[in-house]
Order: C-alpha cells, then structure tokens, then sequence
C-alpha cells in the first residue's frame, strides 16, 4: 500500500467487526491512518477498538431497527 499524502487521514471501514473488515482496519492502522470502524456487532468492535487504541473509532449499526435502511456513501481519493 501506497503511503498517503493527507496529513490527518481518515478511512470508513464496513463491515469493520470480523474477517476482511476487520484484517483491513488492522492494516490501515499500521499504515498510520485513522479509522472509523463500523459494523452491526458492537461486541466485536470494542474488542478490535482494544486491540487497535485510538486509531481505530468503533460505530455500530445496532442503534437501527430491522424496517430502517441506512446508507453509507462516501468520497473515493487516490494518493500517490
């Protein structure tokens, strides 16, 4: 992975609470960016925040009941 150019970047990660979620919160944390962290399994996602620190913000969907849609959209960038 390319290092990034922002001084302060922040990457969206869904899907963040097991498997390739969570493996890519890991990653961009050691490649020093911040990451916001969300998923539906609150448990699992305080448990990648412990292990992870402040680089890592957990936000979990359980707060939305079952008949509410959610969206997430978001700005794709490129660095060199």
């Amino acid at each position: 992975m390319s290092k990034h150019n922002s001084p302060d970047p922040v990457v969206l990660v869904s899907g963040a609470s097991s498997g390739i979620g969570a493996a890519v919160c890991r990653l961009l944390v050691e490649q020093q960016f911040r990451v916001v962290a969300a998923a539906r399994n609150r448990d699992r996602l305080e448990q990648l925040a412990a292990q992870l620190g402040d680089a890592l913000y957990p936000v979990s969907y359980t707060h939305l009941r079952a008949h509410e849609t959610y969206i997430t959209i978001s700005y794709c960038g490129i660095w060199v």
